[in-house]
């Protein structure tokens, strides 16, 4: 058996342990000189009767003793000496120093895990005596760093000194966590120590010496400063991003972390893959890479893996697969994976179309913060989807976003504020939250804040600044623009009448596909705005427009007119409601008009058509369809309900 003595001296005997128990009873030697300690004794009061009795408290006289002593050096010097003269050892030649640097841990570990922290930390600072492990001072560093968790007995100031002073013993022996631990506290001011290039410094020692965040760290760096750089400075470097010399050295660094079993490593190997950055891109090795993350639990790994699943990135596209993975992840708190989850009830993606639970998940999100979630939710209140309508609710949603600064968040407020579904139209908050977005270059925002001045200025003086919105939204060839610059020059809206350059702007708009757009030239073409009247041409742009992805209502309505024109002539001997020649655009036999109109294939298609401008909110289609016997039923099924 090794037996271990520890001897505690100041100026006099404060005690002796065995194998960290304290022996009793040594006033006899208490007070006397250390070398009055080894006169020979037959009792208790010299050193042999002390070592006597050490082994009857083993019941071992075959027991290997070996002493430590803690106490000033010439003290130390003098024991030492005396003790070698009995033929025991202080360290070295009986049990080695690593012997009792290991013995010490021991003991720490014992007395850590009964919440003994003075006494570990005791025992570390021992253990640091006789071994240059860079784990010991380590552990001591650790136990000042935490200090107030380990109810360590020093004030602050003191504990992050000895702090440092261990750290980088730890880390001059190239320990890994050491030298990252140092990058950490040096970077701060929280310590009152920061010195950004001597953490830089560590922070590069520790990834050459393998730790995984530091190597992690000192890739992201590379990897940011150089994707700015491409995507700000000089984005014709992109098609070279894959041998890109810092990106690839990036990647190794990245693959040298992973190699450690790091999730996120894992996440940013995937990325590389993903993007091609630094490697050469390959979305079925993203895959596996995401997968691999999500396998160890990391919450991005499961969002991502869905994310592939849900485009068909590197894996066969699986909404089901996706959507299962979105709400893991939004079950492990990831609010973005809400609004996915949201949006896959939303539109039916992966599960059954359900607007009010994709109303719920969207303001789970919402709740943690995702602003696209925040402003889908204004949405949704603003337009009674999934929800009851409450433009109320939806402005305080979109004011959170707004607090997060989102362009998106000021335009839907500017909006709802120019709208008067708040009560009156309020322009002065419209240009508020719209000029901050409309001057960041958002299109819609530009068109809104052009429409607040013309409504705020009514032709008068000052509407100049609608004109000018417009066109701002018009040469970011926005349809909605473009369409709205053709009005101005149509009516002389904050610039003069130039029906040529209405003509143009609208034919630009009507490009894009934009309906509102072939109802303006219709009505030129209809009336002779700037060409020659052209009844057919406007028909075939009012069909165009009504029949388009998204159908503009006066369009539809225009269209409905004709069938109705044919049928009101029949059954009242005259015409009213449109002016265009439907008897040549659209031909009604003498039969058709002989029989219930509602009941053939054109009035059919004048229902069709009244429907849709309805739906859209038209006012005069929805007149119509009440003044009409034969068409009420039709107020249903809109969802018309009287004010």
């Amino acid at each position: 058996m090794d037996v271990r003595v520890v001897v505690v001296y100041s100026d006099e005997l404060e005690n002796i342990t065995v194998n960290g128990y304290e022996m009793e009873s040594l006033y006899s030697i208490r007070k006397k000189p250390i070398s009055d300690w080894f006169v020979p004794s037959n009792d208790r009061s010299g050193w042999e009767g002390l070592i006597q009795e050490i082994r009857r408290m083993l019941d071992d006289d075959e027991a290997s003793i070996f002493f430590e002593f803690n106490g000033p050096k010439d003290s130390e010097k003098i024991f030492n000496d005396e003790l070698s003269k009995y033929g025991y050892s202080f360290d070295i030649d009986g049990l080695d120093a690593e012997k009792i640097a290991e013995l010490n841990v021991e003991e720490a570990k014992k007395a850590e895990h009964r919440g003994l922290y003075e006494e570990a930390l005791s025992h570390y600072i021992d253990a640091a005596k006789y071994s240059d492990s860079p784990e010991i001072t380590y552990s001591i560093a650790e136990y000042y760093f935490n200090f107030e968790e380990r109810k360590i007995g020093c004030n602050r100031e003191e504990a992050i000194e000895r702090s440092l002073k261990y750290y980088e013993e730890s880390a001059k022996k190239e320990y890994a966590k050491a030298q990252y631990q140092l990058y950490k506290m040096l970077s701060t001011d929280e310590y009152g120590k920061k010195d950004i290039e001597k953490a830089l410094k560590w922070r590069k020692m520790a990834a050459d010496s393998g730790d995984a965040e530091a190597q992690i760290e000192e890739a992201d760096k590379l990897y940011d400063d150089e994707i700015n750089i491409i995507t700000y400075s000089k984005p014709e470097l992109e098609e070279n991003i894959e041998s890109n010399t810092k990106l690839v050295v990036a990647f190794n660094l990245y693959m040298n972390a992973s190699e450690k079993g790091n999730d996120v490593a894992y996440m940013r190997v995937a990325r590389s893959y993903k993007l091609g950055c630094g490697v050469h891109k390959d979305s079925e090795k993203a895959f596996k890479w995401y997968a691999k993350a999500m396998n160890a639990g990391n919450i991005r790994g499961y969002f991502q893996c869905a994310e592939c699943y849900y485009g068909g990135i590197g894996v066969k596209e699986d909404k089901y697969r996706a959507y299962i993975l979105y709400k893991k992840a939004a079950y492990l708190g990831a609010a973005d994976a809400c609004y996915k989850v949201g949006e896959c009830y939303s539109r039916g993606f992966g599960v059954e179309e359900d607007q009010e639970k994709a109303f719920e998940w969207y303001l789970k999100s919402a709740k943690g913060g995702y602003v696209d979630a925040q402003n889908m939710v204004g949405c949704m209140y603003w337009d009674g989807l999934g929800v009851r309508r409450d433009p109320f609710q939806a402005e305080i949603w979109y004011l959170k976003a707004a607090e997060q600064e989102d362009i998106l968040a000021y335009f839907y407020l500017g909006t709802l504020y120019l709208s008067g579904d708040l009560g009156e139209a309020d322009y002065e908050k419209a240009e508020k939250y719209l000029l901050p977005a409309a001057e960041q270059g958002l299109t819609q925002a530009q068109v809104s804040l052009g429409k607040t001045y013309e409504a705020k200025y009514e032709g008068k003086d000052g509407s100049e600044k609608a004109f000018e919105w417009y066109n701002k939204a018009a040469e970011n060839d926005d349809p909605d623009g473009q369409c709205n610059v053709g009005r101005c020059y149509d009516f002389g809206i904050g610039v003069g009448i130039d029906y040529d350059k209405a003509l143009e702007s609208y034919k630009k708009s009507m490009e894009s596909g934009y309906s509102p757009a072939m109802y303006s030239l219709g009505i030129s073409y209809e009336y002779g705005r700037g060409v020659d009247a052209d009844m057919e041409t406007a028909y075939q742009l009012y069909k165009k427009g009504a029949d388009a992805k998204y159908p503009d209502g006066n369009c539809c309505f225009k269209i409905a007119e004709a069938y109705f024109t044919h049928w009101d002539y029949h059954d009242y001997g005259g015409r009213r409601g449109c002016p265009i020649n439907v008897d040549v655009l659209i031909p009604i036999t003498k039969e058709e008009r002989r029989i219930d109109f509602i009941d053939t294939a054109a009035g059919k298609d004048m229902l069709k058509y009244y429907r849709l401008a309805a739906s859209l909110g038209h006012y005069q289609a929805l007149k119509r369809i009440k003044q009409n016997f034969k068409l009420r039923g039709i107020l249903d099924e809109i969802g018309y309900k009287k004010q």
